[in-house]
Order: structure tokens, then sequence, then C-alpha cells
């Protein structure tokens, strides 16, 4: 076995990423679209409201909101639904300049994770079909 990994084995104080969060706007179809996609099991589903902390926590009085977990292999997968968000116009921004942010996935090199996510709907931002860094 394997012995076991702490921060102060780790030169750089991280050993890894517990999760990595998004806010969504559907949670229903981003659970449908991440499950398809990934075959993460839900591990957790829950709505906050009225709950001091988070009004701290996001600096806003009386939010709310719902949130899923999804497990991965290798780290957990969160998907948040802000209450009252739910007519917000999304549009795709651009592959640069201030404020982009992204998502990359990285997967086993015998299976197109890249096909996967397309399948399933992925706007897929990238240096063409199937392109690498």
């Amino acid at each position: 076995m394997a012995p076991r990994l702490s921060l102060l084995d780790s030169p750089t104080t991280l050993i890894g990423f517990n999760h990595i969060g998004i806010s969504v706007l559907d949670t229903d179809g981003m659970l449908q679209f991440y499950q398809s996609a990934t075959n993460f099991e839900l591990i957790s589903r829950f709505t906050i409201r009225n709950n001091k902390a988070a009004n701290i926590l996001f600096g806003v009085d009386s939010i709310a909101y719902e949130t899923a977990i999804l497990k991965g292999p290798n780290m957990l997968f969160e998907l948040t639904a802000f209450e009252g968000q739910f007519d917000t116009i999304i549009s795709i921004m651009p592959p640069h300049g201030p404020d982009m942010t992204h998502i990359c996935y990285q997967g086993p090199l015998d299976k197109s994770v890249y096909n996967k996510f397309k399948n399933v709907g992925a706007k897929i931002l990238s240096w063409g079909d199937g392109a690498s860094w």
C-alpha cells in the first residue's frame, strides 16, 4: 500500500484539488449534461436559504441557491444555481481579453473526452476539432 501523502509532504503546500465549483442557471439541465459527459455520481443536492453564514460568504442579504455535488475519480464537481438568475442572458465570451474563463478537462489518452462533451452539446473552445496544446 502506498503511503498517504499530506500537506507536509508537498513542497508547494498543495497536493491536489478538492473540488471545482461553477455557477449554472439550470441545475437539472447541467446535472444531465455533466452526468452524460462524465458519468460522475451525484452525491449531494441541497438548497440554502435564510442562512446567515451564506449571506456573509456571498456578501448578499437573503441569498438563496441550490447546489449539486458530483463525485469524480479524484475530485468533486460543484454546480450552484442562484435564485433569481433564471432570466440572465448568457453569451459566449471571446477566447481572449479580460474576464475570460474556461474549464479544461483531462481524460485518458485512449478515450476522447473532447468528443463525448461535444456529443452531449458542449460549446467547444479550442484551436480546432481535436486540437491539443
